[in-house]
This record gives C-alpha cells, structure tokens and sequence, in this order.
C-alpha cells in the first residue's frame, strides 16, 4: 500500500512582461501582461498543477 502521507514541494513562477513590436510599415504594437504557475513536486516528478495569466492594456 503506497503511504499517502509523502511529503509536497511547491513552487510558484510569477513574470511580467512589456514588449513593443515595430513593425515592417512603420507601425508600432504594445503588448502587456503577467502570469503564473503553480508547479508540484510528488516523488521527485515535477508536474504543472495550475497556469494563470492577465494582459494590460
């Protein structure tokens, strides 16, 4: 029977971004947001448990 009492590492993975993009005509494109992942690690195997994201205008 596998012990259901293993111990959970966690990590958390925030960033945030601005990026401006000039484009061939002159042009230029903003772009803004942030995000998240919320990782787990169970007997060594590390698996992605949760993803977030938001943009800014």
């Amino acid at each position: 029977m596998k012990d259901l009492h293993n111990e959970i590492e966690t990590a958390i993975l925030v960033k945030e971004f601005e990026a401006s993009v000039l484009l061939k005509f002159g042009d230029v494109v903003y772009a803004a947001g942030a995000g998240s992942q919320v990782w787990n690690e169970i007997d060594g195997v590390w698996k992605l448990v949760g993803v977030c994201r938001s943009s800014r205008h």
